[in-house]
């Protein structure tokens, strides 16, 4: 299935997120060239994104997949809007899909990417913030939305989010697509189907509307969500999540525009963003990965 070999699967620690970085880098600049022209230019009326299949050798994301985490240890989100479980909880996970999560928040990374996607410099967020883990179950779904427009402290705005898929064994009829949208939110413009071991780059724009199909495999449908910012300097309005319905459903589109000026309203008062769990916090135990958190440096496990 997969592009990339190995003589034997990675075990999981420090040297092998080193090294799983490492294949991502090689991967990401052997297709730079393709995955900047599929991304494109700057273009007000389309969401630019690209895609690269067989990202890691099978043997590693079959092994992520196996080691996901207990959905009592995740953050439950259903209601209206969407449907979910997310973790960035490190601390309750090991193995291979910790391994992903970090080697995906690699500058190294971010800085392929920020060529890919004409950015002069792109950065990490070593709190996770909105990233980590997501597992979807039948039935589960997201509205048409943007992303929430900065990080946590709302000093830094996010330029593109990477989303690398890692179900095995999916099949189209399992839904679960990443839908986009056109400015309006309304009209289509593109389908990327869920496909086993990939990843895709997408830019976040205060017009980049997506959404995800409910899920009707049997399955879980998981992946792991990486945001790289623009630095601190360039400064930008603050924008939070905004949802609407998708077409045919006006009635739940003007409650969920009522939500988001209420909450607009109350974000001016404050600073950061408050009561969100989605959100690495190191456990007290003192070890290199809580050290290198405080310093914002990237995470290295104990």
């Amino acid at each position: 299935m997969s592009a990339v070999t190995t003589d034997r699967p990675l075990a999981s620690g420090p040297e092998n997120e080193i090294e799983l970085g490492q294949l991502v880098s090689a991967r990401l600049a052997a297709e730079s060239a393709r995955l900047k022209e599929e991304f494109g230019g700057p273009n007000p009326d389309r969401i630019r994104f690209c895609v690269l299949d067989d990202l890691l050798p099978e043997a590693i994301f079959l092994s992520a997949f196996g080691q996901l985490p207990r959905l009592s240890d995740m953050v439950r989100r259903a209601d209206m809007r969407e449907r979910k479980f997310v973790s960035a909880n490190l601390d309750k996970l090991e193995g291979p899909i910790v391994d992903i999560v970090l080697a995906l928040a690699d500058p190294r990374i971010a800085k392929i990417v920020a060529g890919i996607i004409g950015k002069k410099r792109l950065e990490v967020d070593p709190s996770l913030y909105n990233g980590g883990i997501t597992v979807m179950l039948p039935g589960d779904f997201m509205c048409p939305h943007l992303d929430n427009s900065h990080d946590q402290a709302r000093k830094r705005r996010r330029d593109v989010v990477l989303l690398y898929y890692f179900s095995p064994f999916w099949l189209p009829e399992y839904q679960g697509s990443l839908e986009l949208w056109r400015l309006d939110g309304k009209t289509s413009q593109s389908s990327i189907e869920y496909k086993p071991n990939r990843l895709v780059i997408l830019e976040t724009t205060d017009h980049s509307w997506h959404s995800i199909q409910s899920i009707l495999g049997p399955m879980p449908r998981a992946s792991v969500t990486s945001y790289f910012y623009g630095p601190e300097s360039e400064r930008s309005p603050v924008r939070l999540t905004r949802f609407t319905s998708w077409p045919g459903d006006p009635l739940r589109g003007m409650l969920f525009d009522a939500q988001f000026h209420l909450r607009s309203i109350a974000a001016r008062f404050i600073r950061r963003s408050v009561g969100n769990r989605h959100v690495y916090r190191p456990e007290a135990t003192p070890s290199a990965r809580t050290v290198e958190a405080s310093t914002g440096t990237p995470h290295r496990r104990p």
